[in-house]
């Protein structure tokens, strides 16, 4: 159960991380370096290399690609960090897992764009807060995934 300490951390800081990302439209250091510190931290004591290694691959893939998406203006450098945690810890589980993350975070995140583009509340060119998207695909793929 080592490798569900970030997991644990990532629920103490979800709500804040909610907060300051609908209010300021970031997602700061203070939380989202510690949740991968400790992430690390679990995983390295849960000791199963080969899934550290996926794990790894997961979490520095996606932020380069956070980090592309950020330089690009498309995503903030507080995503592209939380999709760190988000990736060791989901990609522990496998790659399944984390695409299955991915998807509903994104999928929830384009389904509230779109209605709130018909209701003409945002336009084509508005941002939005993605890190309540990405917590909210995090939980419910681990969710899943540990209630089977």
């Amino acid at each position: 159960m080592f490798q569900l300490i970030g997991s644990g951390f990532l629920a103490v800081a979800s709500i804040p991380l909610v907060i300051f990302d609908i209010r300021e439209r970031r997602l700061p250091n203070k939380l989202t370096l510690p949740a991968i510190a400790i992430t690390l931290i679990g995983l390295l004591v849960a000791a199963d290399w080969n899934r550290m290694a996926v794990a790894l691959v997961c979490g520095v893939s996606l932020f380069g690609v956070g980090t592309f998406l950020s330089f690009r203006g498309w995503l903030g450098m507080g995503d592209a960090k939380l999709l760190v945690s988000i990736g060791l810890t989901l990609g522990w589980y496998g790659v399944d897992l984390l695409a299955m993350g991915l998807a509903l975070a994104f999928g929830l995140a384009g389904l509230v764009v779109l209605i709130r583009v018909a209701m003409s509340r945002i336009t084509r060119s508005s941002t939005i807060a993605l890190g309540p998207y990405l917590l909210a695909g995090f939980w419910l793929a681990l969710f899943i995934r540990l209630s089977r």
